[in-house]
């Protein structure tokens, strides 16, 4: 084999193993468990800041939000705990490019999401309170307290509701 079509090999097969290895949805069971203990209280207090400093985004009725997107750095009590515990983990560190968060705040199922959609960035969902199932490729991933799935960047998601939840969303 002479020396060009080796190296064309040899790259080919480096190509494939990162884009395996680095592209991979990566879905953990019970991975956190400061999260888990994230009071709805401290919820109501992040989504009651995002409305009265026009923040946020409400997935619904503007004026009575039964799901919305809390964008803010104002992270109360247990949600501060939460988020330093995935922040500081090993996984955490390794996964993030940015410590952004945005948490998902369901009050009843079926609520409106973003639907089928891609992000640029790379993210890690932590669910806190309740469940909620992520459909990618058609498969269907069912995140309980604890749990986290990443998502790279440019794979579809598509979060699927069916009771109250709080979701965490880094990137």
């Amino acid at each position: 084999m002479n020396l060009a079509i080796y190296i064309i090999l040899l790259l080919c097969v480096v190509y494939i193993i990162y884009f395996h290895t680095n592209n991979k949805v990566v879905f953990t069971k019970n991975h956190y468990h400061e999260i888990k203990n994230v009071s709805w209280d401290d919820v109501k207090r992040k989504v009651l800041f995002e409305i009265q400093n026009n923040m946020g985004q409400s997935m619904d009725d503007v004026k009575n939000p039964i799901a919305y997107k809390c964008e803010s750095f104002y992270l109360p009590g247990s949600i501060h705990t939460a988020y330093n515990e995935v922040i500081n983990s090993k996984s955490g560190k390794k996964l993030l490019d940015d410590r952004d968060l945005h948490m998902y705040v369901s009050y009843k199922g079926k609520c409106k999401t973003f639907g089928n959609h891609n992000d640029e960035e790379n993210v890690l969902i932590v669910q806190s309170i309740g469940s909620v199932q992520y459909r990618i490729n058609g498969e269907i991933y069912t995140l309980n307290p604890g749990d986290s799935l990443y998502i790279p960047s440019g794979v579809y998601h598509e979060p699927i509701v069916s009771e109250p939840r709080v979701t965490f969303s880094f990137s």
